[in-house]
């Protein structure tokens, strides 16, 4: 019988991986100066639940190498058709602070997609930020609950993305869906719905985004 590490990696297969948090974007600038929408892709240091039973946190300097190293895009929706940056076109700039992966995009005004963006922000019609990634260095560890917890200590990015929608909607947090932060290993005591049903409908749409 698999474990819930190796029934998650064989889900997982090796492909790109995306988590979403909801988080503060913010558009800025405007009135005849350049117009930019700043967010964070990753929380450091929180934990969320991607699995039945697995927690994985982000720890600080896990994107160090990769935003000095990798050719990386933001897009809208993780749409490669909606391009909104590129770090090495210098139209958006990333970096660490003590909240996480911080981004800067530069709004192209020359391009529609990217005018409604900045303007469905200042409305807060969108308010959620994804990355999409590949794990270079991990660790994972047994806890004495029985959950294992996954760290990612280095990551290759490729793309940063404020989304209208999580990956999957109806869930608190799930591999290559929505990544909720919380302060330590929050669970939902007495909650009122199907967490079984719940963790069995996320697996096979996790399935079937990765066959996509």
């Amino acid at each position: 019988m698999e474990t819930r590490r190796q029934e998650f990696e064989r889900a997982v297969g090796g492909q790109i991986e995306r988590r979403t948090i909801v988080t503060e974007l913010r558009a800025d600038g405007g009135d005849g100066s350049p117009r930019f929408i700043t967010g964070h892709g990753a929380v450091f240091d929180q934990e969320a639940e991607i699995w039945d039973g697995i927690y994985e946190v982000v720890r600080a300097g896990a994107f160090l190498d990769t935003i000095n190293q990798a050719d990386v895009r933001a897009l809208f929706n993780h749409n490669p058709d909606y391009v909104l940056g590129r770090n090495r076109a210098g139209t958006l700039q990333l970096s660490e602070d003590e909240i996480g992966l911080a981004y800067r995009i530069l709004v192209n005004e020359d391009v529609s997609y990217a005018r409604d963006l900045y303007a469905s922000l200042l409305r807060g019609d969108i308010t959620q930020s994804s990355y999409a990634f590949l794990p270079v260095q991990q660790r994972w560890t047994d806890r004495e609950d029985g959950t294992q917890l996954r760290e990612l200590l280095r990551v290759q990015l490729f793309d940063v993305s404020p989304v209208t929608y999580p990956a999957f909607v109806g869930a608190d947090s799930q591999a290559r869906g929505i990544f909720v932060p919380t302060s330590g290993r929050a669970r939902q005591e007495g909650a009122t719905v199907d967490r079984a049903g719940a963790l069995r409908s996320r697996r096979a749409r996790l399935a079937l985004t990765l066959r996509k």
